[in-house]
This record gives C-alpha cells, sequence and structure tokens, in this order.
C-alpha cells in the first residue's frame, strides 16, 4: 500500500476493527467491503466482513485516512478516520438504504476497466460483455493482457500458475478447473498478481521468486447460493457420449464444490499432473520421480472418468482450511509416426523412423491441503498435506526402420508392457514469528517428502541388421523394480529492521535426501520356459545419501514510501552426495559439491501506472542419481542410455526483467518482458551412433544404427526469451483488443561420436486476438498467431532449416428469437519446412445449433458436430542439441452429438435482496 500505509518501516502499526449492519433490522453484513483509503487516494483491495459483520485491519499505521464500506444494493459508508497510536475499534457502522426499481438499477457512465495497484493489475469484470452460459475463463480472455495459447493461459506475458478465489486456493494448483467451473456473472473484479512465497508474504523480504497467479473476486451477493450444471450427450459415430456436472455450494468462507465427468470425445482430465508413465520422470526439488507429470493431454483418443471436490471454510475468526481432491481414471489408444534426423557429421546423415501403436491405463488419486492458523498478531502457522496415488498400465509396439543415406541399416519390432504404482505423502510446515520491534521476524520452514515406486516391465524385440548379411537380434526380459526415497528440508529466515529504510536478512537451509532404489532384469529361459536369469549389466541396486547446506545474508531497501523496493542476498551452498552400488558392479562414489549463490531483486514504481521489476538468480545444480548411475538401460535397444558417475554440477544464471504500464483512460496495458539464463558445465547429451559398421563404446557393442546416450559436463548452453504484449478495449467498435510479438533463441551444446555440436534455435511469433464486447446475446473472437523457426547446426549445415507455422481460429456464440442458440468455431493450421509428408494445411470446424428450454431458459438441448470437414490432425516438430524430428498422432476425427444441458443457480446476498446479477454492456455496471 501507498502513503502512509508503506511509510516508515520503524513505524508501529495497530490494529482497526468494526461491525458492519444492515439499516432496518440491525443484522450483521457478511460479505461487505471494507477499504482503508489514505490521504493521497491509495488503497489495498478491501478485506470482507464475516457472518457476525464483524472486520479487522490488522496493521495501520497512525494517520488520517477515509473508511469506506461497500455492499451491493445499499448505499456506502465513508467516513474520516483519524487512526491514534493504539487500537481502534468503529463499533456498529449500517450501511445506507436504497430504492430498487422492481426490474434492475443501472448505473450510467463509463467504468475504469482496469486499476494498477502496486504490481496487481485489477480488472472489472462488469466493464465486459459475455452471454449468460460463460464461464470465468471466457470473461477472462477477454481481458487485456490475458491470453490462451496452445491450451495455456497467460497473464501479462506469463503462463498462469495458480488461481484463487477470493484470496484463497481454488482447486489447489489446477487454473482449468477453477476457471471453468465458476460462471462468470459471479465475478466482480480479476486480479493479476505475482504471488510470493508464505515467507516472503510474511516477512515482507521479497526474493523475487513469484507465482503468475489470478484472484478472482466475487460479488459479494453471490457469496451465499448454490449454483452448478448438469450435461448428458450422446452420438455418432462409435457410440461417442460425454455425461458430468457440477455442484457449488457458497454460504459466506463455506464453499464446497463438487464435479464429475466421463466421456469417450477426448475431454481427458481436470489437471496437467493427472497423467502417470506418458511423459517421463522430471526430478524437482520437491515432488520426486513421478511426484508431479506435467504432460497435457495424451495424444491418441481416450475414454476419461473423473470426480473432484474442493473445500475452503474458516473455523472461527483464525483458523483457515482448504483442500482439493481428485480421482481420474483414462484409458487411452494412440498411433504415431516419427520421422527423426540425426546430426552426425557426414554427408548422407542417419534418419530413425518410428510406427508406434500404444494402450495405457491409467488411475490416479490426488489430494492438496492447506490449513492457516494464526495464533495471534505475532504468530501464526501454516500446513500444507499432499499425496498422490498413481497406477499405470500400458502396452506399446514399435516398427520401424534407420537409414542411412539411401541404404537400410536395421528393422525393428518392439514389444513393450509395463505396470506401475507410486505413492508420494509430503507435507509442508511454515511457522512465523513477528517480535515487538516492528520488522523483527524469524520464519522456519519444515518440508517433508516420502514416495515409494514399483514398477515391473516385460520387453521383447527382434532387429535385422543388414550388413554383409543380415544379422537377427533379439531379446525377451522383464524387468522387476522398485525404490523409495526420503526428503526433508529446514529453512530458517530471520529479518531484522536496519535505520528508517532498510531490512537486514539472514537465512539458512538444509536439504537432505535418502534414497534406496533396486532394479532386477530377468531374461527369458526358454528351456523352464520362465525369467530367470539374471542379467547383471542391466541390473541395479544402490543407496544415496545427499545433503545441501546453504548459508546467506541479504540487504533489503523500501524508498519513498515503497515506490521503490529492492534486495539483494548472497550466500554459499555446499552440497554431498554418496553413493554406494551394488550392481551391475560395486561401486561407491564421493561428491563435493560448492560455490556461492547470488538473488537480487528490484521493484521501482515509476508511477501510479507503470512499474519495473528486474530479478536475478544463480543456483549450483548436481546431478541427480539417476545420471550418476552407470546402469544401462535397453527398453528401446536400438536406443540405449546410461548414467556417468564423472559428472560434475552446474552452474546456472537466470535473469527476468518486466516493465509495466496500465493506462486507465484509454482501458489499455502494456507489458514488455525480457528472461534469459545461461548455464556453465551444464549436464547435456553425448550420443554415439553406430552408422555403417558396429561400434564398441565403453564395453558396449553398438550394431549398425544403434546408438548409445550417456550425459556429460558441456558448457556454453543459453536461452533468451522477450515479448511485448499489448491490450486494449475500443469502445467505438465494443472490441478488445489483444497482440503479442515475441522472439527468442536457446544455444545448446552436445557430443555426436565425439564431436562437438552447437544447435541453435531463433523463433519468432506474432499474435493478435479480437474478442466481442457488444452484448450477451453476441459473442465472438478471433485469433491468429503465426511462428517462424530457424535452426542452425555447427556440426551439420547442410541441415540447418527454417519451418512456419500458423493458428487462427475464430469463435461465435450467437442467442437469437426466443431462445435459439448457434454456436461455431473454425481454425485453421499450417506447417511448412518439415520433412516430406508431413506438411500440412488443414481446417477443424466445430459447430451447434441448440434451443433454450424452460421458463428461466435454465435447459438447452443442442445438436453438435465436432471436425465437420473431416480434416482433424496432430503435428510437431521437436528440435534437440542432437536431431530433429516430426511427429503425427492420430486425433479424434468427425462425429455428431445429441446434448442436454440444465443450469441452476439461486443466490441470496444474506438478509439483503436477492438479486439476479447480470451482466450489462460495456460502460453501465448493471444488478
Amino acid at each position: 500500500m501507498a502513503g502512509a500505509f508503506l511509510s516508515a518501516a520503524a513505524q508501529q502499526s495497530f490494529p482497526l476493527t468494526g461491525r458492519v449492519l444492515f439499516p432496518n433490522d440491525n443484522k450483521p453484513v457478511q460479505g461487505a467491503t471494507v477499504l482503508l483509503v489514505d490521504e493521497e487516494g491509495n488503497s489495498e483491495t478491501g478485506i470482507l466482513t464475516d457472518e457476525k459483520g464483524l472486520f479487522r485491519i490488522s496493521e495501520v499505521q497512525p494517520g488520517t485516512y477515509t473508511l469506506r464500506v461497500t455492499f451491493a444494493g445499499f448505499e456506502n459508508i465513508e467516513q474520516a478516520i483519524t487512526m491514534p497510536e493504539e487500537a481502534m475499534d468503529m463499533g456498529d457502522l449500517k450501511l445506507g438504504v436504497v430504492v430498487f426499481n422492481a426490474e434492475e438499477v443501472v448505473i450510467e457512465g463509463q467504468e475504469a476497466i482496469a486499476e494498477q495497484k502496486g504490481d496487481t493489475v485489477e480488472y472489472n469484470a462488469s466493464a465486459f460483455s459475455t452471454n449468460p452460459d460463460a464461464s470465468a475463463q471466457d470473461l477472462i480472455q477477454k481481458m487485456p493482457g490475458i491470453v490462451m495459447e496452445n491450451g495455456q493461459m497467460k497473464a501479462q506475458g506469463e503462463a498462469v500458475e495458480q488461481v484463487l478465489v477470493d484470496g484463497k486456493p481454488f482447486f489447489g494448483n489446477d487454473p482449468g478447473a477453477a476457471l471453468q467451473n465458476l460462471p462468470a456473472e459471479v465475478v466482480k473484479s480479476v486480479q493479476v498478481l505475482d504471488q510470493q512465497s508464505d515467507q516472503a508474504q510474511f516477512t515482507g523480504f521479497q526474493d523475487g521468486e513469484t507465482t503468475k497467479t489470478i484472484n478472482i473476486v466475487t460479488k459479494p451477493e453471490r457469496r451465499i447460493g448454490r449454483f452448478g450444471r448438469a450435461y448428458a450427450g450422446y452420438g455418432y459415430p462409435d457410440d461417442r457420449y460425454k455425461a458430468g456436472g457440477s455442484v457449488n455450494l457458497f454460504s459466506g468462507d463455506t464453499r464446497v464444490t463438487l464435479l464429475g465427468q466421463t466421456n469417450n470425445v477426448n475431454q481427458q482430465n481436470f489437471s496437467q499432473e493427472d497423467l502417470i508413465g506418458v511423459g517421463g520422470g522430471g526430478r524437482r526439488r520437491w515432488g520426486g520421480r513421478g511426484g508431479n507429470f506435467l504432460v497435457g493431454n495424451q495424444n491418441g483418443i481416450t475414454t476419461t472418468h473423473a470426480a473432484g471436490l474442493n473445500f475452503s471454510d474458516e473455523w472461527g475468526e483464525n483458523f483457515e482450511v482448504s483442500g482439493s481432491y481428485f480421482f481420474n481414471y483414462s484409458d487411452n489408444d494412440a498411433l504415431s509416426e516419427i520421422n527423426r534426423t540425426y546430426l552426425v557429421e557426414g554427408d548422407t546423415g542417419q534418419v530413425y523412423q518410428e510406427f508406434g501403436e500404444s494402450s495405457r491405463q491409467n488411475i490416479n488419486h490426488r489430494f492438496n491441503g492447506r490449513i492457516e492458523y494464526k495464533i495471534n498478531e505475532y504468530n501464526e502457522i501454516r500446513i500444507r498435506p499432499r499425496f498422490s496415488l498413481q497406477q499405470n498400465a500400458s502396452t506399446e509396439l514399435d516398427s520401424g526402420q534407420t537409414v542411412l543415406g539411401s541404404s537400410i541399416s536395421n528393422e525393428f519390432l518392439n514389444r513393450r508392457q509395463h505396470d506401475r504404482l507410486f505413492f508420494l505423502f509430503s507435507n509442508q510446515i511454515t511457522y512465523s514469528h513477528k517480535f515487538n520491534d516492528e520488522g523483527r521476524s524469524i520464519s522456519i520452514e519444515l518440508e517433508t517428502e516420502y514416495n515409494t515406486d514399483e514398477e515391473e516391465s516385460l520387453l521383447n524385440s527382434s532387429i535385422n541388421y543388414f550388413t554383409e548379411q543380415v544379422t537377427l537380434d533379439s531379446t525377451d526380459q522383464t524387468t522387476l523394480g522398485s525404490s523409495d526415497e526420503w526428503d526433508f528440508g529446514l529453512e530458517i529466515e530471520f529479518n531484522e529492521p536496519v535505520g528508517e529504510w532498510g531490512r537486514f536478512e539472514l537465512e539458512y537451509e538444509y536439504q537432505p535426501r535418502y534414497s534406496d532404489a533396486s532394479s532386477r532384469t530377468l531374461a527369458y529361459n526358454s528351456v523352464i520356459e520362465q525369467y530367470s536369469r539374471l542379467d547383471t549389466a542391466l541390473s541395479n541396486e544402490f543407496s544415496n545419501q545427499y545433503a545441501r547446506h546453504e548459508m546467506g545474508t541479504g540487504f533489503r531497501i523500501n524508498l519513498a514510501d515503497g515506490d521503490f523496493v529492492g534486495n539483494v542476498s548472497v550466500g554459499y551452498q555446499v552440497a554431498n552426495l554418496n553413493n554406494d552400488q551394488v550392481l551391475p558392479q560395486e561401486l561407491n562414489t564421493r561428491f563435493s559439491f560448492g560455490g556461492v549463490v547470488a538473488r537480487s531483486f528490484m521493484r521501482y514504481k515509476i508511477s501510479k501506472e507503470k512499474n519495473l521489476r528486474f530479478f536475478y538468480r544463480s543456483n549450483i545444480d548436481p546431478p541427480s542419481i539417476w545420471q550418476l548411475q552407470n546402469v544401462l538401460n535397453n527398453s528401446n535397444p536400438l536406443q540405449l542410455r546410461i548414467g556417468n558417475p564423472d559428472l560434475q554440477q552446474s552452474y546456472d544464471h537466470f535473469a527476468f526483467l518486466r516493465y509495466s504500464q496500465t493506462n486507465t483512460a484509454k482501458s489499455s496495458n502494456l507489458y514488455v518482458i525480457f528472461r534469459g539464463s545461461y548455464t556453465q558445465n551444464m549436464v547435456g547429451d553425448a550420443i554415439y551412433i553406430a552408422e555403417g559398421d558396429s561400434r564398441i563404446v565403453n564395453g558396449i557393442t553398438l550394431q549398425p544404427g544403434a546408438q548409445l546416450t550417456l550425459p556429460v559436463n558441456l558448457d556454453r548452453s543459453m536461452n533468451a526469451f522477450t515479448s511485448i504484449s499489448y491490450g486494449r478495449q475500443i469502445e467505438v467498435l465494443k472490441l478488445n483488443v489483444n497482440t503479442e510479438f515475441s522472439a527468442g533463441g536457446s544455444r545448446t551444446p552436445s557430443l555426436i561420436n565425439d564431436q562437438l555440436n552447437y544447435s541453435s534455435n531463433y523463433n519468432a511469433g506474432l499474435g493478435l486476438t479480437l474478442s466481442s464486447n457488444i452484448s450477451e446475446n453476441i459473442d465472438f473472437t478471433v485469433s491468429s498467431r503465426a511462428n517462424i523457426n530457424q535452426v542452425f547446426n555447427s556440426l551439420r549445415e547442410d541441415l540447418n532449416s527454417q519451418f512456419y507455422s500458423q493458428n487462427s481460429y475464430a469463435r461465435v456464440n450467437l442467442i437469437v428469437g426466443k431462445g435459439f442458440v448457434v454456436r461455431s468455431q473454425v481454425s485453421h493450421q499450417m506447417f511448412s519446412g518439415l520433412s516430406d509428408g508431413f506438411n500440412q494445411s488443414f481446417w477443424l470446424w466445430n459447430g451447434s445449433v441448440g434451443k433454450k428450454l424452460f421458463a428461466k431458459q435454465q435447459g438447452e438441448i443442442s445438436l453438435s458436430v465436432f471436425d465437420a470437414l473431416g480434416q482433424n490432425t496432430s503435428i510437431q516438430r521437436n528440435v534437440t542439441s542432437t536431431y530433429i524430428e516430426d511427429v503425427r498422432n492420430v486425433v479424434l476425427q468427425r462425429y455428431f452429438i445429441l446434448n442436454f444441458t440444465y443450469k441452476f443457480r439461486k443466490f441470496s446476498g444474506g438478509e439483503g435482496p436477492d438479486m439476479e446479477g447480470r451482466r450489462g454492456p460495456p460502460g453501465r455496471g448493471r444488478w
């Protein structure tokens, strides 16, 4: 907060309390918004009164303010106050009476579309028109600076990672579920902000590590009631079906949401982390192997059954709880085609061609919880438990060949079966304490995690190698694997005020990790017809201990009442890695990693509407235990992988710069973003390829066309990205406009047959989105984005290439006559510069016609068609430091489906009037 709210850091603050009542019966008002405005006219987002009508603003510094209380349907309370150097109770405050027209009240005049409040941009929802069936996601996409790109919502040029509702978590960390299950009509405003960590929020020492967050502020009169929908549909051909629904029960702070779905039309999951065994096992600091799979929707055709529950409540004045649970079952069938060109030195090049068929079944249970207890104004504790239980079964069949020039090196046929059971439980506890001296605080954070993984796989492979004579190599094996991992983390942060504007920070982190893993590969014995012969080269057994210590200190400065905030932190990090291996051979490794790490953050408030933000971080990354294990992985016998026990740590640098400008008068905003990274001694790939003849690498014989990949330390990996996004509302044309220009580049080293290759990928894109702001009966969006990519390789300059893609779509929803609804979406995708047979230009047309039913039009029956032109396809180009590949996947094509949808909603503003909220045309506030 500007002005008096962010005056001298050393000045003491006091609580301000009161109670808000209805004017006629003196009953308490739940959900009234209470604002405190300083002498300069600056204010924060208002707090809400509880079920007893009470409010409490915990920290108010002495000075002169205006107290403003608002509640829809009643005259505001505005009262000048002088805050003394002690706690102040305003007593009972009564709302003013407003006489309502029987139909509605319309407030004429142009409304501000957006307002800049520090780092937060707040959009006024009533300034945007959506149809009556619109979700919060439909509404938000109309707002300047917010776009959907490849299924990912972006705000201010960054991906949205979290959605809050009235400042509280909604469906864990799943933005999609939150936005799609809230109707637009309950939204009062939308805030876009950079959410700080729990420790940073409490201590005020901003470390620059933020989460791009959207906070949906609901209308007070929509905080008590129930709303939701149910739908079902059946179609032709192939017995296509879908059914589902959602129920939302809101009663002030108590909020419960239930949702479910079942379908075979590729509506796959509520969250991107529902899938296991589909996209690999990336490792994060917290989450472990298999803990969080950000793989998106599966390619192919999927049948899904899913259900979810979200709950949040306040138990008393100082106790808040929230949680979400998801169940997801998916059954996926997929076909794919891969054309991959390796960057081997020479003129011929090696090409890998694969045709794949797979079937996967996945069951997932996931829970996220949050408990906050404010013991008193000096102490608080936050607890975040999480668990995940996932089961996966898959069957894959791959066939293809490897080609060198005009000659076939090999042909292969691989069959795989895989079963996996994974369980994870983690918990984060944060305790924070403020001392009597303003600005002095201590925060302690403890994280624990345990995960266990059980796997069983079967591989049956046959490969024909074409040398002077045809050689057949076959593999028939099963692998049984298990692992257990325990992670702990302790972080202590102490803050001490220095002078009037400064603050000193002292921080210590300790993170130990213990893991055990075992894998047994058994070859098939045809004599006894069992998998009985242990293959020690493909088996492993090891235990691992990892411990990281980091001690750091920092200084924060806050000048000009918060117009400039900056801090610099410097620390030293030490990590010890102990690895004890029994199989495939006994090996004990001990590594110590250490170095200086730094972090800096700066925010400069140029003016009320302009902000500049900068962040820099350096980090030391030791290799993972999986990268250090020299155990051969032959799950694809032509593409072998093995670890490297001689790996060293890498050193990362990351920088981020953002300029933001919000012009309230012109209803526009501008964002300029730059981010870049540089990695020293990175862990990259060394790939060894047997071209015309077989070769031996690390004691492993590679047949013609086969390859071995192992991790090695390489230098000078760089990545840079910049974007300029501009959005505004054109009142004359009743349009919302969002445009973005982006450009970026990366440079990644690799070793290919001991030859150093630098793969450089440069890209530029331009996007434009137009959306209507006409009325609730006319809703349309037109969008187009073009991208151009250039690929350069130092080892194979003849494979330097340029490819182009463009994705455009137009969507329109019309309500005409007596409840007739027409919906249509046409998209066009074009690819150019890919491999032969992969360049495409196709149209996808989806549409429906329907009729609203019943007196309040809460029902609808419609007939819809998906892919009316029968051209739907999926093509993707992937560029790495060792190869360039094009991938084609089978997708769902044309079908017709008859749908029925029923929506219900009943709201009550407590003891106030029961108002049917409607969204009026731009420039009008309407309720």
